[in-house]
């Protein structure tokens, strides 16, 4: 597996498995319902990540192509971490866009935009957290 595949897929999940987490906590911290059946939470918490997987593979294909295509350009890993990280915020921001569009809603509306901001923060952190590969010379 390539050194750029590897990352992708290392920042891609752990960012999912936050993100899930972070949208899950904001949910009952922000709306805690009284008749909570917590035995369920773990069902949904499984549910959500798998739906996340799915609509978020757009995202992973474009991170790796963007990763693999950055590798090679000579930048220093402090540049390449940043373009990374703003290449995937962007992604996650249209890919959310693009399912706030099928309800005619906007992104930047409450439920939405907590929701674009639990799955867009961890990304970066991953990005910053995880080692780029050595370059092949």
């Amino acid at each position: 597996m390539s050194a750029a595949l590897s990352y992708s897929l290392k920042v891609w999940l752990t960012s999912l498995v936050f993100g899930t987490i972070a949208f899950w906590s904001t949910m009952i911290i922000f709306s805690p319902a009284k008749d909570v059946e917590w035995s369920m939470i773990p069902m949904y918490l499984a549910l959500t990540m798998l739906v996340s997987i799915l609509i978020s593979l757009p995202a992973l294909i474009a991170f790796f192509l963007a990763s693999y295509t950055l590798k090679y350009t000579g930048l220093n890993a402090v540049g390449f971490k940043t373009a990374i990280s703003l290449i995937s915020i962007a992604a996650c921001y249209i890919t959310f866009y693009f399912i706030a569009q099928s309800d005619h809603h906007s992104v930047f509306k409450k439920g939405n935009f907590i929701l674009l901001l639990c799955y867009s923060l961890p990304i970066p952190v991953c990005v910053w957290f995880y080692k780029i590969a050595k370059q092949p010379n």
